[in-house]
């Protein structure tokens, strides 16, 4: 009997011992541990779709002159305040009625032109002097010609070698067709050697020298202004009243 009952204990451990290699076997493997890794983290690049195209930002044409006095303080350079209201086209009516038309009063006007004209000596040499003032001024652009108000002004030099006028047409030309700055504020300094008290050139050196000397244009600003120039560019915030 105790060999009976020995012999069940052993068959029932036995059946215990192989009932638990089975379920062992059974058991499904431990997945293995992965971090997840957020994208977009410092050093990794974030997937990306086809790049943009950029778009070309139109470029000013070259060699466009400048259309005022002050020749368009962006092209003058060094950051210098654009004025309220600076380029604004001028309304028909207050242009003189003539194929190369100016605007009738302030700088580079027919009422300048009507000035300057009593100064220059002889009927042909006025005429060509209206017609390099009007080739250099005119307010339609396109249809100035500075190539020749420059030869109407450099011819009438020749023969009136004094006349402050065709210095001051030939500095406006010197900045609109090549912006040689050296060169206009040389014929500038020469008109007012031979005159003055000539307001539209102290106005115009009022403007050069802000860029530079700002106690020399004000002292020509204050000069244009005493001339009764009109401060179209709004030049009196840089200099004050």
């Amino acid at each position: 009997m105790l060999k009976e009952a020995a012999g069940v204990m052993a068959l029932l451990a036995a059946l215990a011992m192989s009932g638990a290699g089975c379920q062992r076997a059974q058991s499904p493997a431990p997945e293995p541990v992965m971090k997840k890794v957020a994208s977009g983290g410092p050093g990794l690049p974030e997937a990306r779709g086809p790049a943009a195209a950029v778009r070309e930002l139109p470029r000013p044409a070259a060699g466009v002159p400048p259309d005022d006095e002050v020749h368009r303080r962006a092209m003058a350079g060094q950051g210098a305040e654009v004025p309220e209201g600076h380029g604004a086209p001028v309304r028909p009516e207050d242009l003189d009625k003539n194929p190369l038309p100016l605007k009738k009063k302030g700088l580079g006007s027919a009422e300048e032109l009507a000035r300057a004209v009593t100064r220059v000596q002889g009927e042909e040499a006025r005429r060509r002097f209206e017609e390099g003032f009007r080739l250099t001024f005119c307010a339609d652009r396109a249809r100035r010609d500075l190539a020749r108000a420059r030869a109407a002004f450099e011819a009438l030099l020749k023969a009136q070698p004094t006349l402050a006028e065709a210095y001051r047409g030939l500095a406006y030309v010197a900045l609109s067709e090549q912006f040689d700055v050296a060169q206009a504020e040389a014929h500038y300094r020469k008109a007012l050697e031979l005159r003055p008290d000539y307001g539209e050139v102290h106005y115009a050196l009022a403007f050069l020298y802000s860029m530079s000397d700002r106690a020399k244009g004000a002292e020509h600003f204050r000069k244009a202004m005493a001339a009764g120039i009109p401060d179209e560019q709004g030049l009196g915030r840089l200099y004050g009243p």
